[in-house]
């Protein structure tokens, strides 16, 4: 569920994913004059500056509505409620959330802030799912605010987020992995961009403890522990540097190197990563 990618055929004998294809977008929308809704498998609807609390590539089964204007000096209400996934075809649990998001521009500043809560529910069965994040119920208070401005000339931008899991878990949980990090539950991000002509300068430090955010949602990019086929985003703390270049109007290059530790454990990663984008 956090990846577009199937392997259809692996030539060294390995095994090849169960199914060829996935259907992950199917909906139907409508837009009002202030409003929009729709039904289906979509993306995530609420608005976010990066994927470490919620991977591009986990779509959600079920309806959104949205309230408002994503203009200057307006507020916009987002609202939902979907069944989640487990793996590429299956679900497991339900996401109820809603998030008002601000906007507003201050000269040549502009400035967006979002604030929601979003509650994951679970359920017995998932089989994908790694730790028991199916099963387990999360509660996330998802903060983020972000500021625009030309500098020198040069598009600017800062960004932070900050999460915090209000489940209150307890050391004697049935479950092994939520007694072991019942209160491992809060995470931020900043971050900050430049782009001075063709090129884009990033930096990105992450905090985010086990169960801070569901880690089986996430972004999958900071990190490459967890299994085969699942990745284990949290309990982690590190920088993403990355740079790129707009070669032509169709072709991008984005490089990014990884320097990454496990918040509880030895683990860590550092990896370095390049992007051939090309669109047609």
């Amino acid at each position: 569920q956090q990846s577009p990618h199937l392997t259809i055929q692996d030539f060294n004998g390995g095994e090849r994913d169960d199914f060829d294809g996935i259907l992950d977008l199917y909906y139907g929308q409508y837009e009002g004059d202030s409003f929009t809704i729709w039904f289906g498998r979509n993306q995530f609807p609420f608005w976010r500056q990066n994927e470490l609390f919620w991977d591009d590539d986990v779509t959600i089964t079920g309806s959104s509505l949205s309230v408002g204007s994503s203009a200057d000096g307006n507020v916009e209400f987002i609202t939902g409620a979907f069944y989640l996934p487990d793996g590429g075809w299956d679900l497991n649990g339900q996401l109820y959330a809603g998030q008002a998001v601000y906007r507003n521009s201050f000269g040549d500043l502009k400035l967006t802030a979002g604030t929601g809560i979003y509650a994951l529910r679970g359920r017995d069965g998932a089989e994908n799912l790694r730790n028991g994040n199916g099963a387990r119920d999360y509660t996330i208070l998802g903060n983020e605010i972000q500021i625009q401005r030309k500098v020198f000339g040069m598009p600017f931008q800062l960004g932070a987020d900050a999460y915090i899991n209000l489940e209150s878990y307890s050391s004697a949980s049935d479950d092994p992995f939520t007694a072991r990090n019942f209160d491992e539950d809060f995470g931020y991000v900043l971050s900050a961009t430049v782009q001075p002509g063709k090129l884009t300068a990033g930096y990105y430090y992450s905090y985010l403890e086990t169960l801070a955010v569901n880690a089986s949602y996430a972004e999958d990019d900071f990190v490459r522990w967890g299994s085969d086929g699942q990745t284990d985003s949290s309990d982690l703390r590190g920088h993403e540097i990355r740079l790129g270049y707009q070669a032509t109007k169709k072709l991008n290059i984005l490089g990014r190197l990884y320097l990454v530790d496990a918040i509880t454990s030895e683990q860590d990663g550092m990896r370095f990563r390049v992007d051939f984008n090309y669109r047609f």
